[in-house]
């Protein structure tokens, strides 16, 4: 369980002293993120044993729990953002097309995929060909026409984005994320044989780190990882 702190109970800790025949990873995304559909260019370097599991969340709804502003409202890092997450995008191999208006309102979009299939939620596939209709195409989903083109592109039902079933999913995922420690999309989460959580892994660049954790889950027991979570906190800005 996470503490007030942001620590785990030794209790609570999953047991990674061995690799389990296969391995679930819990993968949040907003629909708001380029660099959540970035993060499918890289997917394929994950051992082949490894199932991700996608979760809709509400990005806006994690800032507002930190009291945290998103990239792209901070004036000054908006258009450097745009810039690094289309070259990181072309890099990767996807095509990239932004949409016509960003930040925008993702939440039918999210509602829409964390509903699916009876609140289970999209699949990985459903999920990946909706960032590409976003951030692949440049399709808006702030629209009622763009919703629709949305929902009729993935083959799903258009009620599932105003149904109170979607909301309640989306909003409870939203929750189980920030008390699992989530703080950002794209977020990978590993889960033991017995569904307990492991460590949060944030971002793209971070996909780096989690491969070799996921080749040696004690990596963190280990110098020079041993000792991080116990770093005092020199100084603290004050929140207006």
């Amino acid at each position: 369980m996470l503490r007030s702190d942001g620590t785990v109970g030794r209790e609570d800790r999953a047991d990674w002293s061995s690799k389990p025949v296969s391995r679930t990873i819990e993968f949040w995304y907003d629909l708001i993120s380029p660099y959540s559909y970035a993060a499918f260019g890289r997917i394929a370097e994950l051992p082949e044993d490894v199932e991700l599991r996608p979760r809709a969340l509400l990005f806006g709804a994690v800032l507002a729990h930190y009291r945290h502003l998103g990239p792209a409202e901070l004036a000054p890092k908006r258009l450097f953002t745009y810039r690094q997450a289309v070259h990181l995008i072309a890099s990767l191999g996807l095509p990239v097309s932004f949409p016509p208006r960003h930040p925008f309102n993702p939440l039918g979009a999210n509602r829409l995929l964390a509903g699916a299939h009876d609140g289970a939620g999209a699949t990985l596939d459903e999920v990946r060909s909706a960032f590409t209709f976003v951030f692949g195409h440049g399709g808006a989903v702030d629209t009622v026409e763009g919703l629709a083109a949305l929902t009729e592109h993935l083959g799903l039902e258009p009620e599932l984005a105003t149904m109170q079933q979607s909301k309640d999913r989306l909003k409870a995922n939203t929750q189980e994320a920030i008390e699992a420690g989530v703080f950002g999309v794209p977020t990978f989460v590993p889960l033991d044989d017995k569904g307990r959580r492991g460590p949060v892994f944030w971002g793209v660049d971070g996909m780096d780190l989690l491969i070799d954790w996921l080749d040696d889950p004690m990596l963190f027991e280990k110098q020079p990882y041993v000792g991080l979570e116990t770093i005092e906190v020199g100084v603290r800005r004050e929140r207006s």
